[in-house]
């Protein structure tokens, strides 16, 4: 792969060109000197602003341009940003017209100008000085540019960078230059605003990967997506530095267009960062097991492994550590269950190892390697009683032997590991495997006008399609813990039956009975839950997004199967 990069020897330039010829990439490093740039980099002497008729043969016709070249960056206010905007509009579409087929630009958060809380993609910009209005001026007109032309566009969105700060004229390298000059003391705002801060090390790694892949793109934010105070992250480059020097307070009143708290959503460049990541997934031959490694395999993952019980026996511990010691995941997502219920109950020993010390073994062997573990769950791990959902921290009475071994699982995994997800789920249904959908459609099929079915069992359904995506959200990320994920809605099986008819164009009359009297037409079930509701706070609190309304995902599952 051929980058060129503009701005090669700036502040920030000069470290992504390391950073990309580190990653074996070739670089073309363009600027109007070179004194930092990389030797390995091939150096070519050059205002792009003057005119040329073919810059993209120019320099050689490479495959990515990564533009960042930008005059008076940390003066936010420069008459240079609007004045030279146009310029950086010329020099880009020559090289699309010419043949470019993927443009990197680097942003700011600027763009956005006042605005309190997370950014991401979607965020309204309204920036409030010159450097940000000339960035988004740039940014949405070269991206409509692009689309028609058909060339992949990425725009990274950088914010408040620190390390190494020897030159430049960030607020770090401000500070350094006040220590040269003898000085014991800095003039400084109140420092109360909280910003996101990164390395200028990391984000060169973070600007690499983006250039180098084509999975994701659009607006992606390079940033920590985690805010801290100036003062705090200041103070903390002091003292991490031995500088003699103290900040003076109060000095300088805020910028007026600066926010109290700004910072990144980092959900992209996480899924960027962690596309080389080894993952395994186990029940691959189940219904989320199949909607994983195909989600996974969509969003740019390369290195993902399904395996099944032909490939591995989870219940015996020795292989199952030799195994995951040996392919060394950084992630598991543990699908593979018993779920036969009503079967459980004659076994109980052999659920027990499936549903229970198979998480255990695996909650142990990723701790050895130190991976991340996803565990699905179920409601039958409380009682199933009641009318209202169940929290995260419900007592687990474990309903049947298959919420009791369940329950079981749980509590390895929290007591063996700390980077974990456990998801509870229920009424699931996907493209590959049997579940109630297929029934109900087979039963249809076979001639069946009238059916019985339980009206007082009431929970949620989950199509695996959209569980499979919120699960890939959540391992983009470290926020650990529990988590009940359904598609919204609550309902009896009798009304999802009613719906399944109603969507699939069955005409099946549907007879609403109560669990007893279905007990009595057909004896000898383990005991369901009459309350399968769940809460979804767990996902509202930590920022995820829940799952579609029940109706929408049978419409798009049926759609699915008649593909």
């Amino acid at each position: 792969m051929k980058i060129l990069v503009t701005g090669a020897n700036g502040y920030i330039g000069s470290k992504v060109v390391k950073q990309l010829l580190d990653d074996g990439v070739e670089v073309i490093a363009a600027d109007i000197c070179s004194n930092n740039i990389d030797k390995r980099a091939e150096y070519i002497n050059v205002n792009i602003f003057e005119p040329n008729d073919n810059f993209y043969e120019y320099f050689g016709k490479q495959d990515v341009c990564l533009h960042m070249a930008w005059l008076d960056g940390f003066i936010h206010n420069s008459n240079k940003h609007m004045g030279e905007l146009s310029k950086h509009y010329n020099f880009i579409t020559n090289l699309i017209d010419n043949g470019l087929k993927k443009f990197v630009s680097m942003g700011s958060m600027h763009e956005v100008g006042y605005y309190v809380g997370c950014i991401d993609e979607n965020t309204p910009c309204n920036p409030l000085s010159q450097y940000g209005i000339a960035k988004n001026a740039l940014r949405k007109s070269i991206e409509l540019y692009a689309k028609s032309h058909e060339c992949k566009f990425m725009w990274l969105r950088g914010y408040y960078i620190f390390g190494d700060d020897l030159y430049g004229n960030s607020i770090f390298c401000k500070i350094r230059q006040a220590v040269r000059e003898g000085k014991d003391s800095f003039p400084f705002t109140s420092g109360k605003n909280k910003y996101d801060f990164i390395h200028i090390d990391d984000l060169a790694k973070q600007i690499s990967a983006c250039v180098r892949q084509d999975k994701v793109l659009g607006i992606i934010n390079v940033c920590s997506g985690k805010p801290i105070s100036l003062a705090e992250q200041i103070e903390w480059y002091i003292n991490y530095n031995k500088l003699p020097i103290k900040l003076d307070y109060g000095k300088y009143p805020d910028r007026p267009y600066d926010s109290p708290c700004i910072y990144g959503d980092n959900k992209k460049i996480n899924r960027i960062l962690n596309m080389n990541n080894r993952i395994l997934v186990t029940g691959v031959k189940g219904q989320l097991g199949y909607d994983c490694v195909r989600e996974l395999t969509e969003r740019g993952y390369t290195n993902v492994k399904g395996i099944d019980i032909d490939d591995l026996d989870l219940t015996k511990e020795l292989d199952v550590k030799k195994y995951i010691n040996e392919y060394k995941p950084d992630l598991v997502i543990h699908n593979a269950a018993w779920t036969q219920v009503d079967k459980a109950e004659q076994m109980p020993d052999k659920v027990y190892e499936v549903n229970a010390l198979a998480p255990k073994y695996i909650a142990e062997a990723c701790k050895e390697v130190n991976a991340k573990m996803v565990y699905i769950s179920t409601d039958y791990v409380f009682d199933g009683l009641g009318d209202k959902p169940f929290e995260i921290n419900n007592p687990k009475e474990g309903l049947s032997i298959y919420g009791k071994t369940k329950a079981q699982g749980e509590d390895f995994i929290t007591s063996t590991i700390d980077k974990y997800f456990i998801v509870r789920t229920s009424w699931v249904f996907g493209k590959n495997g049997n579940n109630f959908v297929k029934t109900m459609l087979k039963l249809a099929d076979m001639g069946k006008t009238e059916l019985n079915v339980v009206c007082d069992q009431v929970g949620s359904v989950t199509y695996t399609y959209d569980l499979s995506k919120l699960l890939c959200d959540m391992i983009e990320t470290d926020k650990y813990g529990i988590y009940h994920a359904t598609n919204e809605g609550y309902i009896s099986w009798a009304e999802f039956a009613e719906e399944i008819f109603k969507q699939a164009n069955k005409n099946v009359k549907v007879n609403y009975v109560t669990t007893e009297e279905y007990l009595k037409m057909v004896p000898q079930q383990a005991k369901r839950p009459l309350n399968s509701r769940m809460s979804k706070d767990s996902l509202d609190k930590a920022g995820f997004k829940r799952l579609p309304d029940w109706k929408d995902a049978l419409s798009r599952y049926l759609k699915e199967l008649g593909e």
